[in-house]
C-alpha cells in the first residue's frame, strides 16, 4: 500500500482565497487562484483583504441602489423636459420617489426598503455624503455648518485705507462695558444704539444681557469672535459724536453688532425681542450695512456675512444662508495674508500680534471645516496648517480673566478660553485623520490607531480644563464642548462599523469592542449634557452642541436595532437603548427653545424612532 503524503502547502493564503477558504499557491504579488480568476488587482497578503465575501444582501442592495437612480434618472429627464429658470429649485431630491411598487412615503408598506434593518443599520453607518433634501434620508443637517469662524488680521491703515487716529477716543485702550448684573457703569458717553433699527424698542441692559449671553454661550467656541477685541472697537466706534466720520475698526461693525442681535436674541427672555419676525429685523438692518462695509473689507465683514448665513440657515432659509456662507469665503480668501505671516511681519506689513490674531484665524477655520466635513460627511476645503510654523497662540493673560454667570452658583474661574481654542485645534487635527478612514481606507485597524490618538490627547489634557466626577458641576461651557467634541470623534470614528459582528477583518480588532467604544461615548455626551442642562439649562447651548446629540442618538438606535438581531430580542437593551434615543429627543427639543434647528432635528429623530426602528421591531 501507498502511504498518504502530505501535499504541498503554500506558508501563507492571500486575502481572497483565505475569505473563499480555497486553496493557494503562496505566490507573490498574484498567486495562481487569484489569476485566473481574474482577480489580479484584489489579491493582497497580511492581515487585512482589500475586499469583504459578496454576499445576497450586498446584491440586493446593488439592486436597489440602481433602480433608485434609474428612478432619479427618470425623474431629472421629466423635469429638464418642462424646466423654467426661475422655476427651478436649486437643489434636487435624491433618491426621488419611486413609481414602482416601492414607498418611499408611506410608512405602513410591508415591502418598503426603510423597514428593513439592514438597510436602516446601512443608512445609520453609512460614509458616503449626505443629501439632506430627501426626508428619507438619515442625517438631517442639524447645524449649518459655518465655514469662516474668523478672519486673518491685516493691518488696517496700509491694507485698508484706515485711519487708526480718526475720531478716537483719548483712552485707545478702553472698552465698552456690558451693563449686566452687579455693573453700575453706564458710559453714558457711548451711543450703543446708533447703528440700531428705531423701529425695535430695545433697552441698553436687554441689548447687552444678549451680547454676553452671545460670547458666553455662542461665540466662544471654535472663537468666533474675541470679545474684548469687538467691546474695544465697539467703543472706538460709539464714542465719537455722531457728526464726526466714525473710525474704521476691524472687529467691530454695525452690521456685526445687528446681526449679533439678530442671532443671538433667541437667548433673549423677552419674546418681542426672541420672535423671529424682530430679528429679522436686526438682520436685514445688517444686510443694509453691508454695501458700505463691502467698499473697505474688514475681518468683522468676514464675521457678519459668517452669522448671517447661520441666521437664514436656522430660519430655514437654506439657499439664501449658503449664499452668504460662500460670501464670507470669499472675503475670507481676499483679506488672507497666506500661512507665512512670520515673513510678514519682517517686512513690517503687519505687526507681532496681528500675527498671532491669522494663526488663530487659520486654525479656527480649520477646526470648524473639520466639524462640517466629519459631520456632512464631505472631504475638507484645505489642507490642515501645520503646527510647526503656525503655533497655536496661547494668552495666558486674557485666559485669567474670570468666567462668571449670575444664573449659577459656580465661583469665578479663568474662562482658559485660548487654551482649550489651542487643545481643540489638537483635538480635530487628529480627527481630521478620520476623514480618510470614512472615504478611503474604511478599516478597523485605521480606526484602531486614531482612537489611540484621541486617548492620548485626552490623557494629556491640562488638570485645568479635564472634566471629573468631583469638578463636572463647575465646569464652563467650553470645557463641556471640548470634552463633548471629544466624544462625538469617537463616535464618529467608530460608527461605520457598529452594525458588523465578530472579527472585522483584523486579527485584533472584534466588532464588539467598537461597539462598547460607540456606546461609552454617547453615554457620556448624555451625561455632559446633563452637567450642562442642571447648570445652565440646554436654552443656553451653542449651535454646535446639537450635531454631537443627534450622533449620540443614531447610536443608541443602532444599539436597539442590535438588540433585535439575535434568535431572541434583548428586551432590557433594547429598552435602555429607545429610552436613551428619547432622552436625545428631550435634549434636543430643550435647545429647540433657543434655535429653530434643533427643534426640527427633535422631530427628525423621534420620527426614525418611530417611523423606521417602530416597524421592524413590530415584525420581530
Amino acid at each position: 500500500t501507498t502511504s498518504k503524503l502530505r501535499g504541498p502547502y503554500a506558508p501563507q493564503a492571500c486575502g481572497v482565497c483565505r475569505s473563499r477558504k480555497s486553496k493557494c499557491d503562496g505566490v507573490k504579488p498574484t498567486c495562481g487562484s487569484c489569476r485566473g480568476s481574474g482577480r489580479d488587482s484584489e489579491c493582497s497578503w497580511g492581515h487585512i483583504s482589500l475586499r469583504r465575501p459578496r454576499t445576497a444582501a450586498h446584491f440586493d442592495a446593488l439592486r436597489r441602489r440602481a433602480d433608485s437612480l434609474q428612478a432619479y434618472a427618470d425623474m431629472l429627464q421629466g423635469l429638464l423636459a418642462k424646466c423654467v429658470c426661475q422655476d427651478v429649485p436649486s437643489h434636487l431630491p435624491c433618491p426621488p420617489p419611486s413609481s414602482g411598487d416601492h414607498s418611499w412615503n408611506d410608512p405602513s408598506s410591508e415591502d418598503d426598503a426603510t423597514h428593513s434593518d439592514e438597510d436602516f443599520a446601512h443608512e445609520l453607518t453609512r460614509t458616503a455624503p449626505a443629501q439632506f433634501e430627501d426626508p428619507n434620508t438619515l442625517v438631517h443637517p442639524p447645524i449649518p455648518a459655518v465655514p469662516v469662524s474668523s478672519a486673518p488680521p491685516i493691518r488696517l491703515p496700509q491694507c485698508l485705507g484706515m485711519n487708526e487716529g480718526a475720531g478716537l477716543n483719548e483712552r485707545p485702550s478702553a472698552s465698552y462695558i456690558l451693563l449686566v448684573e452687579g455693573v453700575e457703569e453706564a458710559q453714558s458717553y457711548v451711543d450703543w444704539s446708533r447703528y440700531l433699527p428705531a423701529e425695535v424698542t430695545l433697552t441698553r441692559k436687554e441689548h447687552d444681557k444678549i451680547l454676553d449671553l452671545s460670547f458666553k454661550f455662542f461665540t466662544m467656541w471654535c472663537m468666533r469672535i474675541t470679545p474684548a477685541l469687538f467691546l474695544r472697537d465697539m467703543h472706538r466706534a460709539l464714542s465719537v459724536p455722531q457728526s464726526d466720520i466714525p473710525p474704521r475698526t476691524a472687529y467691530y461693525s454695525p452690521a456685526l453688532q445687528n446681526v449679533l442681535l439678530a442671532l443671538s436674541g433667541s437667548f433673549s427672555d423677552d419674546p418681542y425681542i426672541k420672535h423671529l419676525e424682530t430679528r429679522l429685523i436686526f438682520a436685514s438692518t445688517a444686510k443694509a450695512h453691508l454695501e458700505r462695509e463691502y467698499e473697505w473689507p474688514s475681518p468683522s465683514l468676514v464675521q457678519t456675512l459668517a452669522f448671517l448665513g447661520t441666521f437664514y440657515a436656522d430660519a430655514d432659509h437654506r439657499i439664501l444662508g449658503d449664499s452668504f456662507f460662500a460670501m464670507s469665503n470669499g472675503v475670507n480668501m481676499a483679506l488672507d495674508l497666506g500661512p507665512n505671516a512670520a515673513e510678514s511681519v519682517k517686512t513690517g506689513l503687519i505687526t507681532r500680534e496681528e500675527m498671532l490674531t491669522q494663526n488663530s484665524a487659520h486654525w479656527s477655520t480649520f477646526i470648524v471645516d473639520v466639524l462640517c466635513a466629519l459631520h456632512f460627511r464631505r472631504p475638507l476645503t484645505r489642507p490642515p496648517p501645520d503646527r510647526q510654523n503656525i503655533p497655536v497662540p496661547i494668552d495666558k493673560e486674557s485666559d485669567q480673566i474670570p468666567w462668571t454667570h449670575p444664573s449659577t452658583t459656580m465661583r469665578p474661574q479663568p474662562n482658559l478660553l485660548t487654551l482649550i481654542f489651542s487643545e481643540a485645534a489638537g483635538l480635530l487635527l487628529i480627527a481630521y485623520q478620520t476623514i480618510d478612514v470614512m472615504f478611503v481606507t474604511l478599516l478597523p485597524c485605521s480606526s484602531a490607531r486614531i482612537y489611540s490618538q484621541l486617548n492620548k490627547w485626552l490623557s494629556r489634557l491640562p488638570p485645568e480644563i479635564d472634566i471629573t466626577f468631583m469638578n463636572r458641576s463647575e465646569s464652563t461651557p467650553q470645557r463641556l464642548m471640548l470634552h463633548c467634541c471629544y466624544s462625538w470623534c469617537c463616535i464618529v470614528l467608530h460608527r461605520p462599523f457598529f452594525g458588523q459582528r465578530g472579527e472585522l477583518q483584523d486579527d485584533h480588532i472584534k466588532a464588539s469592542l467598537l461597539h462598547l467604544r460607540s456606546m461609552r461615548a454617547a453615554e457620556n455626551i448624555l451625561e455632559l449634557l446633563q452637567t450642562w442642562s442642571e447648570t445652565y439649562t440646554l436654552r443656553l447651548a451653542p449651535l454646535g452642541l446639537v450635531p454631537f446629540v443627534f450622533d449620540a442618538g443614531t447610536i443608541f438606535l443602532l444599539r436597539a436595532l442590535h438588540a433585535t438581531t439575535g434568535q431572541r430580542i434583548a428586551h432590557t437593551a433594547l429598552q435602555t437603548a429607545i429610552d436613551q434615543v428619547e432622552t436625545c429627543v428631550r435634549h434636543l427639543k430643550e435647545i429647540g427653545r433657543t434655535w429653530q434647528t434643533a427643534e426640527r432635528t427633535a422631530v427628525h429623530l423621534q420620527s426614525m424612532l418611530r417611523d423606521k426602528l417602530q416597524p421592524i421591531l413590530d415584525q420581530r
